[in-house]
């Protein structure tokens, strides 16, 4: 299967009879994604010895692929609400990785403070784990307290916080928000309508939400993609820089044009 053959089959044709420049762009930054993490891998990648701030950015930058593969299939489905709901932990897993690039003096810190966040969650729930009756296994306790211990009691960082901190604050009121807003169901951002099948379909009002959804991965994706390029010397840049002027002839605008 060619890629073009691969893209238009995630895309529903009543949805998308021809294919958006959103989805080829999208698209081919995926293909370069997809080179990256074969070049990563061709260096030795991230061992357990390694800093913090590194092993942290391989976490995040994994689960930004995901999800930006996710907001792709939903998207080209034609399942707005959906993929919109990825797209914000799409941001959220960006305002992460920002913060701990972005000081070269605190990088060490920020990254324990993410990695520690997660085994410290896990930590609070054994005790209620517990209470219902649940054996935990002797090794995986030992192995939490021991990464927990790394940054006692930390809680996760808020995204608004996370993106203040990063100097994304612009970044979070005009996309994080209103994404906050959809997802938590604000009936404004909504409309009913009926498909050709009879039922009821929810839906943003703005018929071209999909695009901007599209658009907003793409140029989330696409910085994390040149933060964790150049934080491992990876040879992707001039790639990453081809489709970037490739967006911008195609007129589109910062991550949150619409």
């Amino acid at each position: 299967m060619t890629d073009r053959e691969r893209l238009e089959s995630i895309l529903d044709r009543r949805v998308f009879p021809q294919v958006p420049i959103e989805f080829t762009l999208a698209w081919d930054l995926l293909r370069v994604a997809q080179e990256i993490v074969v070049g990563f891998t061709a260096t030795g990648g991230v061992r357990a010895h390694d800093p913090a701030y590194r092993r942290a950015a391989l976490v995040l930058f994994g689960r930004l692929y995901d999800d930006y593969l996710g907001v792709l299939h939903l998207s080209g489905q034609g399942l707005g609400l959906q993929a919109s709901v990825v797209l914000r932990s799409m941001l959220n897993s960006y305002y992460w990785l920002a913060y701990i690039l972005g000081e070269d003096e605190r990088r060490e810190e920020r990254g324990r403070e993410y990695l520690a966040a997660g085994w410290n969650s896990i930590r609070r729930d054994f005790p209620k784990a517990e209470d219902e009756g649940v054996e935990i296994d002797p090794t995986f306790r030992a192995q939490v307290e021991r990464q927990a211990a790394a940054v006692p009691d930390v809680y996760p960082q808020k995204p608004e916080r996370l993106a203040r901190s990063a100097g994304l604050d612009w970044h979070y009121q005009q996309a994080y928000v209103p994404l906050s807003a959809i997802e938590h169901g604000e009936a404004k951002n909504f409309v009913l309508r009926l498909t050709e099948g009879g039922g009821l379909h929810v839906g943003p009002r703005q018929d071209r939400w999909l695009l901007q959804i599209v658009r907003n991965a793409f140029s989330i994706f696409h910085s994390a993609a040149r933060a964790f390029t150049a934080l491992f010397e990876l040879d992707h840049h001039t790639r990453l820089e081809e489709l970037w002027d490739r967006a911008l002839q195609a007129g589109w605008g910062p991550a949150t044009d619409g």
